[in-house]
């Protein structure tokens, strides 16, 4: 009996030493420079993030993020306007390219009556269905080019190439350092443009946010600090650039123009392992919800800056 004991307890010290270990909570609070306004993107400010199993949620003092990992629902707030809005990343997406094809003034929403709020929606629906079929029609003429493409191909005589997509490029670079007591990996991100003979052409290209044009952005990911959510879910919180690599956690952010000047800095000044109360997720009171997603030009304020 006393063997077979021995033997149970033995077998659960391994079964315990073979199962991974949930990583632990983490809070992190960076420091965000931004030398001139965005229409899109943080403030200068201090962001924090906080990321559980089950919910993370990130703010910045003007604008909280919170995302239910089992859901998949987010919602976004706005603590200027005192509004917030709820729903799955699809569904956001899909109002924010009408909203952003319509020029909906969010920041005016709150006060517009029932009635006008019925008529914005019904106007909403018809550019939807606008939206969808021209995008029938560039499937058609998508189509209608691939099939001369192949017959020019036949006879030896291809299409110039022409522009098919963009992809980024990541290469390793010489400059790690200790980030909020992490060592960190430096990369450098660039965006590849991709044409239709196969070849591709190097452009930086982008911003973090918004305004496209050239900038230099490099990345420095903590690849032992481990985040008790997939990648996959770190890649929808906002502000948090470098997450698509899953290289490791991405502790700081630097994006200057090619003259030099810094566009974004998002740099990790502490970082605390450990168990975040229930609270920290909880929806402030005395806040409205809002049909349509709160992240457009007009509920980022400049003028409060």
């Amino acid at each position: 009996m006393r063997r077979l004991v021995l033997a149970a307890a033995a077998c659960g010290l391994w079964l315990l030493a073979v199962l991974p270990v949930a990583a632990d909570d983490l809070t992190i609070v960076s420091e965000v420079v931004v030398p001139r306004p965005y229409l899109i993107g943080p403030k200068s400010a201090t962001l924090t993030l906080w990321v559980t199993p089950r919910k993370v949620r990130q703010s910045d003092g003007f604008r909280d993020w919170i995302y239910d990992v089992a859901t998949g629902t987010r919602t976004d707030i706005d603590n200027q306007m005192k509004v917030y809005w709820q729903g799955t990343e699809a569904e956001r997406n899909e109002l924010l390219e009408l909203m952003l094809g319509m020029k909906v003034d969010v920041a005016g929403w709150p006060k517009l009556t029932p009635q006008e709020q019925d008529e914005m929606r019904r106007e909403m629906s018809k550019a939807k269905e606008v939206l969808e079929e021209l995008a029938k029609a560039k499937a058609k003429a998508d189509e209608e080019l691939a099939k001369r493409q192949a017959l020019r191909d036949s006879v030896q005589k291809p299409l110039p190439p022409n522009l098919v997509g963009y992809a980024p490029t990541v290469e390793r670079g010489t400059g790690d350092k200790i980030v909020a007591g992490y060592h960190s990996e430096h990369y450098r991100v660039a965006v590849m443009r991709i044409v239709g003979d196969g070849s591709v052409k190097t452009e930086v290209e982008h911003d973090l946010w918004l305004e496209p044009e050239k900038l230099e952005h490099d990345l420095w990911l903590a690849p032992k600090l481990e985040p008790p959510v997939p990648y996959e879910v770190l890649k929808l919180a906002p502000f948090l650039p470098g997450t698509h690599l899953a290289k490791g956690f991405p502790l700081a952010s630097v994006a200057r123009s090619p003259s030099g000047s810094l566009k974004v800095s998002v740099v990790a000044v502490v970082v605390k392992k450990g168990p975040i109360d229930a609270s920290v997720f909880v929806m402030p009171s005395g806040y409205t919800q809002v049909d349509l997603p709160i992240d457009v030009v007009a509920s980022y304020s400049s003028d409060l800056r």
